[in-house]
């Protein structure tokens, strides 16, 4: 006291990452006046708050939560102010839950991508590393490592690539032997013509690219048999390294001598095509 009066001394309050709506507030000795400061209580966002204290991390709860005094008897007694000096008092916070978004990009073969969109959460200010997927005919990216905001803005973007595998379309006879004197086709990928009357083709197609082998032809002398490989069909959609043939096997033909008449001829003779 001085000349009868109590003195007054200060209380500093600090946010401790929280905004604070007033930086210091007068207390006089051994009176209840501030004991309640429930319009005082800071913000944070994204944390609950749990009331000031004399430390930025531990120390002596001087209020709680709800802006009161807590009477712990040093500072407070029966809601008077009980310490004879100026003193500082720091917020403590609680992280919460937040919400932020993961985003999984797949590019469509004909430009742009597909989405696929988890909401999660995680607390305030923590770092997390979201999983990423694995998806048939994609790779995956790498994962990122991100820290949460508490306004629930976070977003991750996961951007994976479609592979590419190899089509081929050749022609072989029915012996399995490799040549390109049998016939014939178009190649379209995607609905596009990429070969025109080919004898043999190979293009890179992203994957689950469609194929279609259209107008098949079979050189004179020549029958188409089908479609052998690791695809069996003259249309599909391309999910592997692809390699397809176009059988052809050459034809034969009977030789039938006509005696006219005449007996003891040779006897019918079967001839390959082209064969002397």
């Amino acid at each position: 006291h001085c000349g009868g009066h109590a003195n007054n001394y200060s209380i500093y309050f600090y946010g401790n990452g929280g905004n604070v709506k007033a930086p210091n507030l007068t207390l006089t000795f051994h009176s209840s006046n501030y004991w309640n400061i429930s319009n005082y209580v800071p913000t944070r966002t994204g944390y609950t708050f749990n009331g000031w204290y004399t430390a930025a991390n531990g120390g002596t709860q001087v209020y709680n939560s709800k802006g009161y005094c807590t009477n712990e008897g040093r500072y407070w007694s029966s809601n008077t102010n009980v310490y004879a000096g100026n003193y500082n008092v720091y917020a403590h916070w609680t992280a919460i839950d937040v919400q932020y978004k993961l985003i999984h990009r797949y590019p469509n073969i004909g430009g742009g991508y597909t989405e696929t969109v988890e909401n999660l959460k995680a607390k305030t200010d923590s770092y997390v590393t979201p999983p990423v997927k694995s998806k048939a005919g994609f790779t995956s990216p790498a994962t990122q490592r991100v820290q949460i905001k508490g306004d629930g803005s976070t977003v991750v973007v996961y951007n994976y690539t479609r592979n590419n595998y190899t089509l081929s379309v050749g022609l072989q006879n029915s012996s399995g032997l490799t040549y390109n004197d049998y016939g014939s086709f178009d190649l379209y990928v995607n609905g596009k013509l990429v070969a025109n009357d080919s004898l043999g083709f190979s293009i890179s197609v992203p994957y689950d690219s469609t194929y279609e082998i259209k107008d098949i032809k079979a050189k004179i002398g020549h029958t188409y048999d089908g479609v052998s490989g690791t695809y069996t069909a003259e249309s599909g959609n391309v999910r592997k390294t692809a390699t397809l043939k176009l059988n052809y096997h050459i034809n034969t033909y009977t030789l039938h001598f006509e005696m006219v008449g005449g007996v003891g001829g040779p006897e019918d003779v079967i001839l390959r095509y082209d064969q002397t």
